[in-house]
């Protein structure tokens, strides 16, 4: 077993399971904050709403699947090799 490949995909899985867990959380934040910025409550830093509106967080749970499903594959592969 490769122990670089073990780490590297270890990390990549636990990452895809973390934007798994917190998907919904992040998306609630974000549709809170939009509805905080159209109120008129002033932004956090430069062209916040921009970026809620340019990085939609309906993409995070894809990304997360992705993610688990590269390190479990790299975790296979390493313990094969």
């Amino acid at each position: 077993m490769e122990s670089q490949a073990l780490l590297i995909g270890g990390v990549i899985s636990l990452s895809g399971l973390a934007m798994l867990a917190f998907s919904r959380k992040q998306r609630l934040a974000a549709v809170l904050r939009k509805a905080q910025l159209a109120a008129g409550e002033s932004e956090a830093y430069f062209e916040e709403g921009r970026s809620i509106q340019t990085y939609p967080t309906s993409a995070w749970r894809l990304r997360g699947v992705l993610l688990t499903f590269i390190g479990i594959i790299m975790l296979i592969f390493a313990y094969v090799r």
